[in-house]
């Protein structure tokens, strides 16, 4: 309406970006039934407003697109789209992307921007990193903050989602999108959430690629992130097509291949994807079906706004007490291990935790027995549970 009434479109210095954005507005509205020129009009209206800043530009069109989905909730999903291709990213889905564009708008509510800044002094009177450490901080704080934004977005499982949640910096048509590494990452995995309610009934359909993996697990865990039940990739029962079904409620199998038990007090799917071959590996392809309508709505944006804001101090609080774990201890020793399924840990594999302190003039050589282990890595990570340059450094 405001662009109706200043009159014809004028030329404005975003033009040269419109093409780009409708085409991802195209994409992102795709197979959804919302009248045509009310979406022209909207974009009218954002292209040619001369207060938008080129800074801001992209997250007010993600403010835009996250308005649009809330605008019109009973709009159809997309339609059921066909086997990815070996050249498909299984995690760049149009789920991660919608969860990904709200996220960018969510960083900007006043609740959230101001958790961000209370935690962030919060992390550095805590750790009071020397000159070193401090250099890391910036952009790992950035990363860590995001993470919380989208992890805390798939919370709700009466409206689950498949969302990756420790991703490199990457792009959605032409916005960029942060990284969203935490917890001392491993490089190699792909970590996928799914909320679960433990008197609720679900199905995880999938495919594996034909190149399996190395490492796959299903961990069903509780609030605290203690294991509840584990399923491994290499015991799933597949069809002919590589495709796969896991059933998830609080019954017994009774017969039912790739079942997992529930129970009242499971919380969430943590599911690892391994990418041992960097080339050639890919990740299983996920999606998730609650049976049953949902029995409440959506959380409004002020309860999500809060709920982002507690994921962020609890995922500095995480990080300082796994880092201390291994910070207790002398440095250039590996002799903390964790073979458990409590506090985040996989069952199904063992970690030695340490911290190296060295001169320029000095180097750490670890001597390894895999003891017949298919898989193994020794990922470095910054003070703040980051990876560091994984792209161009071994790391």
């Amino acid at each position: 309406e405001e662009s109706e009434a200043r009159g014809p479109h004028r030329p404005s210095p975003h033009d040269r970006d419109a093409g780009g954005f409708r085409r991802l507005l195209r994409y992102e509205l795709q197979g959804r039934r919302i009248d045509g020129a009310l979406t022209f009009a909207i974009l009218k209206c954002i292209f040619c407003e001369s207060c938008i800043s080129k800074t801001k530009f992209s997250s007010t069109f993600a403010y835009f697109l996250a308005e649009l989905s809330e605008t019109f909730p009973n709009a159809p999903s997309p339609p059921r789209r066909p086997e990815m291709s070996a050249d498909t990213n299984p995690i760049a889905t149009p789920e991660q992307h919608e969860v990904e564009l709200r996220a960018l708008r969510l960083m900007e509510h006043p609740i959230v921007r101001k958790a961000k800044e209370e935690v962030r002094e919060h992390w550095l009177k805590a750790v009071s990193p020397n000159e070193e450490l401090r250099a890391r901080f910036d952009d790992s704080f950035e990363e860590v903050m995001f993470s919380a934004a989208v992890w805390s977005l798939n919370q709700d499982p009466q409206y689950p989602k498949v969302v990756t949640i420790t991703r490199l910096p990457h792009t959605v048509g032409d916005l960029k999108i942060p990284g969203s590494r935490y917890g001392i990452d491993n490089p190699d995995s792909i970590y996928r959430v799914i909320p679960i309610d433990g008197n609720e009934r679900y199905v995880i359909r999938g495919r594996v690629a034909e190149k399996r993996l190395v490492e796959n697990y299903f961990t069903l865990w509780d609030k605290n992130m203690n294991t509840v039940d584990v399923l491994s990739g290499h015991d799933l029962v597949l069809g002919p097509d590589r495709s796969f079904t896991i059933t998830v409620d609080s019954e017994p199998a009774n017969g039912r291949p790739n079942h997992i038990r529930s129970s009242p007090k499971a919380h969430e799917f943590y599911i690892r994807d391994v990418i041992l071959d960097w080339a050639n590996d890919r990740p299983n392809t996920l999606s998730i079906e609650k049976l049953g309508p949902p029995r409440r709505p959506p959380l409004t944006e002020e309860e999500q706004a809060r709920l982002t804001a507690q994921y962020m101090r609890n995922f500095v609080d995480n990080t300082i007490r796994w880092n201390d774990q291994a910070l207790r201890k002398p440095p250039n020793s590996f002799a903390f291990t964790i073979d458990r399924d409590t506090d985040g840990a996989l069952r199904n594999q063992v970690y030695i935790l340490g911290h190296f302190k060295l001169t320029d003039d000095e180097a750490l050589i670890l001597d390894v027995n895999t003891g017949g282990a298919k898989y193994f890595i020794a990922p470095i990570t910054n003070l703040w549970g980051v990876t560091n340059d994984i792209v161009n450094r071994t790391a």
